[in-house]
C-alpha cells in the first residue's frame, strides 16, 4: 500500500489521527471513492482528500498494520459515528479558517451593460424579461460605486448581458473614466462573440484591459446559425463568431468556447470539437454543459439520462481533442460561487444590485446609490440546498456544498452523479499516473547534476530583479514590442532568457517561435512531452489560477525530497504593486500546479561564461 496523495493540509490539522481501539468495531466510511488502474486499487478519501493504492489482496483482506491506517487517516470509522456531523464539522472548520474577512470590500463587479441581445436562443434563460440599456448617465454612478467599494484592490470587470458589446460604449466609458482616476482593474466577458469584429481592438486590449471571453458554441455552422438566429444575419454568425475569436486570440486574450448540451444535440457538437482542434489547435479551451432545467428546457428521466450519457461523451472528446484538460481530485472551497462570496455583485442596467447573474430583476439586495441594504437575502443566499435521502451515504458528501437559491442546486435529480463520478475517476487515476511519473522521475536525481550550471546562470539573473516592478523594466514591450500580450509573467521568463543566451533563447525552449500567451507555451511543451511532475532547478512551473494556464514562473531551488521547491515569478501583486517575487517552500501537490516545462538547457565552454548581472 502507498499513499499517493496527501490528506489536505488544513483538514488533517481538523481532524488529526482517529485513535485505532483493538476492541472497537469498524466499518467502512462512505465518504471514500474506489476505481482501479490495472490490477491496482485506487481509493480516496472525499473527506480528507488523501489517496491510496493497494493491491487488490490488501484491499480485500487488509492486514492488521493496513487495517490501522485505513482507521487512523478515517477510511474506517466506529459503527456508532454520525458521519454528517463528522463532514459538517470540518466543512464549518474549513470555511472558517479559509474565507478571508473581506471587510465591506467589494472588488469583482458584473455589470449587465444591457439586457437586449443580437441573438435568439431557444433556450435563453432572460427569455421575457424586460431590456433595459444602461445609460451614461447611470453608467458614472456606477464608477462611483466601484470606487467606493474597491478598497485597494484591483477591480475585476465581468460584462454580462444580454449581449454586453451590443453596448459596448458603456465598456470604454467605465474602464476610462477607472483608468483616469488610477483605479487598478481587469476585464472578463461573456459574449456570442459575434460584434468583435467590428471593434478596435487596441481598444480591447489596452482600454477595456480584456483578458478573457468565454464564447458559446451550439453546433456545427448549420446547427449555430439555426439557434442563434442573429438580427439581420441568419447566414452569418458562425463564420462571423470564428473569426472574433481568431481575432481575440491573436490578440493574447483567453478564449473559452462553451457549448450548451441537450439531450439531442451532443454528436454533433463531437463533430464541432474536431472542428474547432482543427481550427485553433491548442490556441483556446472548451468545455461543455448541460442546459438548465427550466421552463425551457422540461426533460423525462429518459431525456435527462440521454443528456448525461452524451454529456460524458462529450467531455471526453473534448480531451482526446486537448481543448479540455484532466483536472486533479476537487477540494473544499470556502464558499460555492459569487452568490455567497462577499467581495462579488451584479449591477443591473437599471442600477439594481444582486448575487447572480442570472437575476436581473427579482432578487433585489439593493442598488449603486444605497449599496446593499436587504442583509436578510445577502444570507439566505449563503443557505445550503435541501438534502436528498440518497445524500446521506453519497461518497460525494464531503466535497458536495450547494446553495438553497441556485437554479441547479438540484442537478443530482437528474442524473448529474454520473458524470461525477466519470470525473472523480478520471481525477483519481491521473493523479496516479503523475504519482508513478514523480517516483521515476526521483530516481534520476543524478541527471540534474549535470545540466545545473546554465540553469543557475540563468536563476541568478532572475532572483537579481526580485522586487522589479514595470517603473523598473517594462518587459513586455521589451520582448514583445507591439505585438499584443497579457500581463508579464511570461514576458520576464523570457527576458531572462533572452539576456542569459545573449539573445539565442528560442532554441533553449526548443521551438521555431514562442508564443505571447502562457497557456500556448505549455503546450509546446506538452507536446514535445517535456511537462514533468518533478521540478528540477531552471524548469518553468505552470499555474493555473483562473480555469486555464494562466501565470508561470522559473524554479530556483528544489529541496532534497524534490517534494518542495522554490520560484521567482513576475507580475504578481504585492502591496498593489505588481513586481517580481520569490515564492518559497511551495508543496509541488500544490492544486493549482499544471507541470513543469523543461527547456533545452546546452551546456558548452561559450555558454558557460558568467553573466554580469
Amino acid at each position: 500500500m502507498e499513499i499517493i496523495k496527501s490528506s489536505n493540509k488544513t483538514i488533517f490539522n481538523i481532524l488529526g489521527e482517529q485513535i485505532y481501539y483493538l476492541r472497537y468495531e469498524y466499518r467502512k466510511s462512505y465518504y471514500q471513492y474506489k476505481t482501479n488502474y490495472n490490477d491496482v486499487v485506487l481509493l480516496e478519501n472525499t473527506l480528507t482528500q488523501q489517496i491510496i493504492a493497494m493491491s487488490k489482496q490488501e484491499y480485500e483482506n487488509p492486514t492488521d498494520e493496513i487495517r490501522s491506517f485505513l482507521v487512523r487517516n478515517w477510511y474506517m470509522l466506529p459503527n456508532d459515528v454520525a458521519e454528517k456531523t463528522l463532514s459538517h464539522m470540518v466543512e464549518s472548520s474549513f470555511k472558517y479558517r479559509n474565507k478571508a474577512d473581506y471587510h465591506g470590500i467589494i472588488d469583482s463587479f458584473v455589470i449587465f451593460t444591457t439586457m437586449k441581445c443580437n441573438a435568439n436562443c431557444p433556450y435563453c434563460y432572460e427569455k421575457g424579461r424586460s431590456q433595459p440599456t444602461m445609460t451614461m448617465e447611470l453608467a458614472t454612478d456606477v464608477v462611483k460605486f466601484i470606487e467606493s467599494k474597491h478598497g485597494d484592490n484591483q477591480v475585476n470587470l465581468h460584462w454580462f448581458g444580454g449581449e454586453p458589446l451590443v453596448n459596448s460604449d458603456i465598456i470604454t466609458y467605465i474602464c476610462g473614466k477607472l483608468s483616469a482616476d488610477n483605479v487598478p482593474y481587469k476585464s472578463h466577458m461573456i459574449s456570442n462573440g459575434f460584434l468583435f469584429n467590428s471593434l478596435d481592438m487596441d481598444m480591447v486590449v489596452n482600454k477595456w484591459k480584456l483578458k478573457d471571453v468565454q464564447i458559446t458554441l451550439d453546433g456545427t455552422e448549420e446547427e449555430y446559425n439555426k439557434i442563434k438566429a442573429f438580427n439581420g444575419h441568419f447566414s452569418e454568425g458562425f463564420k462571423t463568431v470564428i473569426s472574433s475569436i481568431h481575432k481575440l486570440v491573436d490578440n493574447g486574450i483567453q478564449v473559452t468556447i462553451r457549448m450548451n448540451q441537450s439531450h439531442k444535440n451532443y454528436k454533433n457538437l463531437i463533430e464541432l470539437t474536431n472542428y474547432i482542434a482543427n481550427e485553433f489547435s491548442d490556441k483556446v479551451s472548451a468545455y461543455a454543459h448541460p442546459l438548465f432545467a427550466d421552463k425551457n428546457n422540461k426533460l423525462t428521466d429518459e431525456e435527462w439520462s440521454q443528456t448525461y450519457e452524451g454529456y460524458i461523451q462529450l467531455d471526453k472528446a473534448l480531451k482526446e481533442c486537448k481543448l479540455r484538460g484532466i483536472q486533479g481530485v476537487s477540494t473544499l472551497r470556502p464558499h460555492h460561487c459569487m452568490a455567497d462570496s462577499d467581495h462579488m455583485v451584479c449591477i443591473t442596467s437599471e442600477g439594481k444590485l444582486t448575487l447572480c447573474e442570472h437575476f436581473s430583476e427579482t432578487e433585489i439586495v439593493g442598488d449603486i446609490w444605497n449599496g446593499i441594504t436587504d442583509t436578510d437575502l445577502v444570507n439566505e443566499w449563503k443557505e445550503p440546498a435541501p438534502e436528498l435521502d440518497e445524500c446521506a451515504t453519497c461518497w460525494k458528501y464531503p466535497k458536495c456544498f450547494k446553495l438553497k437559491k441556485c437554479e441547479v442546486s438540484d442537478e443530482c435529480k437528474y442524473g448529474a452523479i454520473k458524470f461525477e463520478e466519470y470525473l472523480e475517476d478520471q481525477a483519481i487515476r491521473i493523479t496516479y499516473k503523475r504519482y508513478l511519473q514523480r517516483v521515476n522521475e526521483s530516481s534520476k536525481v543524478s541527471t540534474q547534476q549535470q545540466i545545473n550550471l546554465i540553469p543557475d546562470r540563468v536563476v541568478k539573473l532572475a532572483e537579481s530583479e526580485v522586487g522589479y516592478s514595470l517603473e523598473n523594466r517594462d518587459y513586455g514591450n521589451e520582448i514583445f514590442g507591439k505585438r499584443r500580450h497579457s500581463g508579464w509573467c511570461l514576458p520576464f521568463i523570457y527576458d531572462i532568457f533572452k539576456r542569459a543566451y545573449s539573445g539565442n533563447f528560442n532554441q533553449v525552449f526548443g521551438f521555431k517561435s514562442l508564443p505571447a500567451v502562457t497557456h500556448q507555451l505549455k503546450k509546446l511543451f506538452q507536446n514535445q512531452n517535456r511537462i514533468y511532475n518533478v521540478p528540477q532547478v531552471g524548469d518553468l512551473v505552470f499555474y493555473n489560477h483562473n480555469g486555464w494556464t494562466d501565470h508561470i514562473g522559473l524554479v530556483s531551488e528544489v529541496d532534497d525530497t524534490a517534494q518542495y521547491f522554490s520560484s521567482v515569478e513576475g507580475n504578481v501583486i504585492i502591496d498593489n504593486v505588481s513586481q517580481v517575487v520569490k515564492h518559497e517552500h511551495i508543496s509541488v501537490n500544490d492544486e493549482s500546479i499544471v507541470g513543469f516545462g523543461r527547456p533545452n538547457y546546452r551546456i558548452d565552454k561559450q555558454e558557460e561564461k558568467e553573466v554580469k548581472v
